[in-house]
C-alpha cells in the first residue's frame, strides 16, 4: 500500500505533469536558452515541478520569494549575498549582488514564487537573465501582481513561458490512484475534484484528513469517501485565503448562499441586498446558474467552490445556523423544488412541519436519489400523522432500497384503508418494486401484486399505471410481449410517466430480441419527447439505460454504449446516493470495458459496482459480480474469479435475468483460466442454450462466439450464421464470419475479421482472431506470414491490459536483441542504412544484416511496416 495510505504525508506522487516536466528540462538543457518561466494558479504544483526538474542537477541554487522578504531589498537573495560592511556608494548594489550570485556558479538558479520578490530582487533576476550565462527557472502565480522586471521576461520573450492548467477530474483520478496505491471510486474522484478545483495542495490536505479521520476507506480494493469533507485547520487556512476579507454584509450573504445553495436569486437579493451579492459575484466567490426545472427559468446561486460553503457552515455556531436557516425557510415558499429544503430546515430546527409538506419533500428527496433523506422525511411525515399519503411516500422511497419488516406490517394494515384508485395503484407499485428489488427479487410475487391491483382498479388511467409497471418488470425479466404492450396502450391516453414506462419496456424488449435499431429509436423518443417522467418514477433511467446499452452492444457500437451509460448517470444526478442505481451503471461500464479489452478497467468498475450491493440477494448482483468474475478470469486471477462467481450465484435475483446472465457468461472464462478448456466450451454452449430458450438472441450470439474464441468453431458455425440474420447491425455477421474462417482454417479471412473487430473497438477479439490467423499460417507451412500475424496479435494484446485467453497463450513477445531494437527504431524513423551505421559506429553491412534479421523476426517487409508495428509495440530503447 502506498505511503499516503499508511499516513506518510511526504509520499505524494508527482504525476500528470510529465509533458511540462519534459519541456522545462528541454529549456534548461538548451545550449542557447536562458531558462524558463513557469506560471500557474495556487496549488497547481509549480514548486513541485521545479523541484522535479532540477532533481539530480548538481550545483542548483534556490531562491524563494515570500511575503516576509518582499519589503527588504534583495531580501529573497540574502542567503547568497556576502555579509560585511557597506561598500562605496559608487558600486551599484545590483552589480554587487549579481557578482555575488555568479561567484557561486549555479548550474541552475531556481527562483520560486517570483511574484513575491521585492523590487531589487526582481531587478536582479532580470539582470541575471539578460547578462549572465546562468540557467534560470522562475515560478510565478497566475492572477497575482508580479514585479514588472519579472513579468517582462515572459512578455518580451526573454524566457519561454509554460502555463500550468489546473488539473481536471481525469488528472485528479490519476493522482489519487498513485497516492493511495489503488483504485478510487468514481464518485469520490468527482467529489474531490470539484472541491479542490485543481489545487493539489488542498487535495493533499483533504486526503490526509480523510485517512486520519476514517472518511477515506478502502473496501474490496476500492477507495471510497464516506461522509462530509473535513474542514481541518490546514484546509480552513487555504479556504480562508481563497475567500479573503469580507465585510459584514458580504459575510451574511455568503452564509445565506452556503446554507441555501442552490438558492434562487430573488430571495437572496431580498435577504442580503443586491450590493453584497454583486460584490461576491465580482470576486468569484459565488456563481449563478440558469435553472429551467418545472418549466420556469430561474437564476440559482451557489458558492463557486463547495468547500467554501462547507467552511462557512462550519464556522457558524448552532444558534447562528438556526437563525440563518429560519430566515431562508421564511423567505422561501414550500412549493415546487423549494419544498424539500424548507422541510429539512424546519425539521433541523425542531419546528412543526405540515405533514403534506413532509410527504412532498419525501417524494422530492427520492426523485433526487437522496435515499437516506427520503426515508427520514417519510418517517417524519408518519410521525406527524400524515396518514396513507405519508405511508405511500415512505413505501415508494424504500421500495427500491430495502424493505424494513415493520414497514411491511404497516402497509399490510394500511391496504384496507386505501379507497381511491390512485392510492391502490401507488400502493401496488411500491410493493411490486419492493418485491423486485428487495431481498428475494421475486418476479412472480411482483406480477401477482400488480395483477391483483389491476383487477381491483376501475379507472382505466390508473389501471394502465399499474400494468405499465408490470410490463416493464417483465421486460427486465426477459418475458415482455409486444401484444401486451399494445393492449395496455389502448386502455387510455397515457400520462408522461406511463408512456415512458411503456416505451422503456418496448425498447428493452426490442434490444433483447436483437432489434437494436428499433430499440434505439424508441429510447431516443422517450428521452426527447417526454419531460419529468424520471421525477415521477426515478427507477426508470436504469431499464432505459440497459435497453440502449444492450442495443448498442449487440450492434458493436461500444462508444455509443459508453455514452448511454453517461446519460444514465446524468439522469441519476452527479452525487446520486442510490446504491442500486450506481451498481447497475458501474456494472454496465465494466461490461463495455471488458469487450474493449480493457480488463483492468473492467475489474475496477465491477468492484465499484459490487461495493454498492447489499450483503444478501440484490438487484444487479449478477451483473456486477459476474463482470468481476469475468474480468478477473481474463487477467488470470482465478481465486478472485471463483470468489466473485460464487458470490454472484448467492446474491443474484431472478427478476433481473435479462442482465444477470453475466455470471453465466463468465463461467466459461473462469474454467478456461483454470485450464479446463473442455469444461469452458461446455459452459459456453450451455449459456447459449439458456439464452435460446428464453428468446434472447443477443445473449446467445455472444455465448456461441465464446465457443469460437475458445478454439471450437465447428459446432457453432451454422447457429451463428442464422443469428447473423436475426440480430441487426454489423457485429453479428462479423462474429459469424470469425467462426466460418476459423472452421475453414482460412488465415487471410481471419486477418480480415481481426481488422473488422479492431474497427468495432473489440481489441481482445481482434487479438484472438489475429492469433488464430498465425496458427492457420503455421499449419499451411508459411512461417513468415505466421510471424507477421503473431506479431500483430501481440501488438493488439499489449493494449488489452494483461488479458490472458487460450488463443493468446501461444503468443510470445517478439524477441529482438537490444542492438536490433535500436536499429529497428532508427530505421522506422526514416534513417538509411548508411545513417544508422554512422550513428552507431558500425559498418553499413552490419546495419543491413541486423535490419534483415529484424524484418524476419517481426514478419514485416519494409520500413513503413516496421514503423507501424513498433509504434504499437512501444519497445523504444531508452537511448532513442
Amino acid at each position: 500500500m502506498g505511503g499516503m495510505a499508511q499516513g506518510d504525508r511526504t509520499a505524494w506522487p508527482f504525476t500528470g505533469r510529465e509533458a511540462e516536466l519534459e519541456a522545462v528540462a528541454r529549456f534548461l538543457r538548451g545550449r542557447r536558452g536562458r531558462g524558463v518561466l513557469v506560471s500557474g494558479e495556487a496549488g497547481t504544483g509549480r514548486t513541485r515541478l521545479a523541484a522535479q526538474a532540477v532533481a539530480g542537477i548538481a550545483g542548483t541554487v534556490w531562491v524563494t520569494g515570500t511575503g516576509a522578504t518582499a519589503t527588504l531589498p534583495f531580501g529573497a537573495f540574502a542567503h547568497l549575498l556576502p555579509a560585511g560592511p557597506a561598500v562605496a556608494a559608487s558600486v551599484s548594489p545590483l552589480r554587487r549582488a549579481a557578482e555575488a550570485v555568479c561567484l557561486r556558479r549555479p548550474t541552475v538558479l531556481v527562483v520560486d514564487d517570483a511574484h513575491l520578490l521585492d523590487s531589487a530582487s526582481a531587478a536582479l533576476v532580470h539582470h541575471l537573465v539578460r547578462n549572465s550565462g546562468t540557467r534560470m527557472l522562475l515560478t510565478v502565480r497566475t492572477g497575482t501582481a508580479t514585479p514588472d522586471a519579472v513579468a517582462v521576461l515572459g512578455k518580451d520573450g526573454l524566457l519561454p513561458r509554460i502555463d500550468l492548467r489546473p488539473f481536471g477530474e481525469p488528472e485528479v483520478a490519476r493522482v489519487l490512484a498513485e497516492a493511495l496505491d489503488g483504485h478510487v471510486e468514481a464518485l469520490t474522484v468527482r467529489r474531490l475534484a470539484e472541491a479542490v478545483r485543481g489545487d493539489l495542495l488542498l487535495l493533499r490536505e483533504l486526503v490526509t484528513a480523510g485517512l486520519a479521520g476514517g472518511a477515506l476507506l478502502r473496501t474490496d480494493e476500492v477507495w471510497r469517501w464516506r461522509g462530509g469533507l473535513p474542514v481541518t485547520g490546514r484546509v480552513r487556512e487555504r479556504v480562508e485565503a481563497a475567500i479573503g476579507a469580507l465585510d459584514e454584509e458580504e459575510r451574511q450573504a455568503l452564509e445565506l448562499v452556503a446554507f441555501g445553495a442552490p438558492l434562487a436569486a430573488e430571495p437572496l437579493l431580498e435577504l442580503a441586498g443586491a450590493g453584497a451579492v454583486e460584490r461576491l459575484e465580482a470576486r468569484h466567490l459565488i456563481t449563478c446558474e440558469r435553472d429551467t426545472a418545472g418549466g420556469r427559468e430561474r437564476l440559482r446561486v451557489r458558492p463557486v467552490n463547495p468547500l467554501h460553503g462547507q467552511a462557512m457552515r462550519d464556522s457558524c455556531g448552532r444558534l447562528r445556523a438556526r437563525r440563518i436557516t429560519r430566515r431562508l425557510a421564511d423567505a422561501l415558499q414550500p412549493s415546487g423544488e423549494e419544498t424539500l429544503r424548507v422541510a429539512v430546515w424546519r425539521l433541523d430546527n425542531g419546528d412543526r412541519v405540515d405533514p403534506a409538506v413532509l410527504v412532498e419533500a419525501c417524494r422530492l428527496a427520492w426523485a433526487s436519489y437522496d435515499t437516506a433523506l427520503a426515508e427520514r422525511l417519510g418517517r417524519a411525515a408518519l410521525a406527524a400523522d400524515g396518514g396513507p399519503s405519508a405511508m405511500l411516500a415512505l413505501g415508494t422511497a424504500l421500495s427500491l432500497t430495502g424493505w424494513p419488516p415493520e414497514l411491511d406490517a404497516l402497509l399490510t394494515r394500511l391496504s384496507a384503508a386505501l379507497t381511491s384508485d390512485r392510492e391502490q395503484a401507488e400502493y401496488a407499485v411500491s410493493r411490486a418494486y419492493a418485491a423486485t428489488f428487495g431481498a428475494d427479487g421475486a418476479a412472480g410475487r411482483a406480477r401477482r401484486i400488480l395483477a391483483e391491483a389491476a383487477e381491483r382498479i376501475t379507472a382505466p388511467a390508473w389501471r394502465q399505471h399499474v400494468l405499465g409497471v408490470a410490463v416493464l418488470l417483465e421486460a427486465y425479466h426477459g418475458t415482455a410481449a409486444g401484444e401486451r404492450l399494445a393492449r395496455i396502450r389502448a386502455l387510455a391516453p397515457a400520462a408522461d410517466v406511463v408512456a415512458a414506462r411503456l416505451a422503456t419496456a418496448e425498447a428493452l424488449m426490442l434490444a433483447q430480441r436483437g432489434q437494436g435499431r428499433r430499440s434505439l429509436a424508441v429510447a431516443a423518443e422517450t428521452l426527447s419527447g417526454r419531460t419529468g417522467w424520471h421525477r415521477e418514477d426515478p427507477a426508470l433511467p436504469l431499464p432505459l439505460t440497459t435497453a440502449r446499452l444492450i442495443a448498442c452492444l449487440h450492434r458493436g457500437d461500444l462508444d455509443h454504449a459508453w455514452a448511454c451509460v453517461a446519460t444514465g448517470e446524468r439522469l441519476l444526478g452527479e452525487n446520486a446516493a442510490w446504491d442500486c442505481g450506481l451498481a447497475c451503471l458501474y456494472g454496465h461500464r465494466a461490461q463495455i470495458c471488458r469487450l474493449r479489452g480493457e480488463v483492468e478497467d473492467a475489474l475496477r468498475w465491477s468492484r465499484e459496482g459490487a461495493l454498492r450491493l447489499r450483503g444478501g440477494p440484490a438487484a444487479f448482483a449478477g451483473l456486477c459480480l459476474g463482470e468481476l468474475a469475468h474480468a478477473a478470469a481474463l487477467t488470470g486471477d482465478t481465486a478472485t474469479a471463483r470468489w466473485a462467481l460464487a458470490r454472484a450465484r448467492r446474491q443474484s435475483v431472478p427478476a433481473f435475468r435479462a442482465v444477470g446472465e453475466a455470471a453465466g457468461t463468465a463461467l466459461p472464462w473462469v474454467l478456461a483460466a483454470a485450464g479446463d478448456l473442455r469444461g469452458a466450451v461446455r459452459a459456453a454452449l450451455a449459456a447459449a442454450a439458456r439464452a435460446a430458450r428464453r428468446g434472447l438472441p443477443g445473449q446467445e450470439l455472444f455465448a456461441l462466439h465464446d465457443v469460437v474464441r475458445l478454439g471450437r468453431a465447428e459446432p457453432v458455425v451454422e447457429r451463428l450464421a442464422r443469428l447473423a440474420d436475426r440480430v441487426d447491425g454489423p457485429l453479428a455477421p462479423a462474429l459469424a464470419r470469425h467462426a466460418a474462417a476459423l472452421a475453414a482454417g482460412d488465415p487471410a479471412e481471419l486477418e480480415a475479421v481481426a481488422k473488422q473487430f479492431g474497427q468495432f473497438g473489440l481489441l481482445l477479439h481482434a487479438a484472438e482472431a489475429q492469433a488464430h490467423a498465425a496458427t492457420a499460417y503455421r499449419r499451411l507451412d508459411d512461417p513468415r506470414r505466421a510471424r507477421t500475424a503473431a506479431t500483430e496479435a501481440w501488438a493488439l494484446a499489449v493494449d488489452c491490459q494483461g488479458a490472458r485467453t487460450p488463443a493468446l497463450a501461444v503468443l510470445a513477445a517478439p524477441a529482438l536483441t537490444a542492438r536490433q531494437r535500436e536499429i529497428a527504431w532508427l530505421a522506422a524513423a526514416g534513417l538509411t542504412n548508411r545513417q544508422i551505421a554512422d550513428r552507431l559506429t558500425i559498418s553499413v553491412r552490419t546495419a543491413a544484416n541486423h535490419l534483415c534479421a529484424v524484418y524476419g523476426r517481426l514478419g514485416v517487409n519494409d520500413r513503413e511496416g516496421l514503423a507501424a508495428l513498433l509504434a504499437r509495440l512501444d519497445t523504444r530503447p531508452l537511448n532513442c
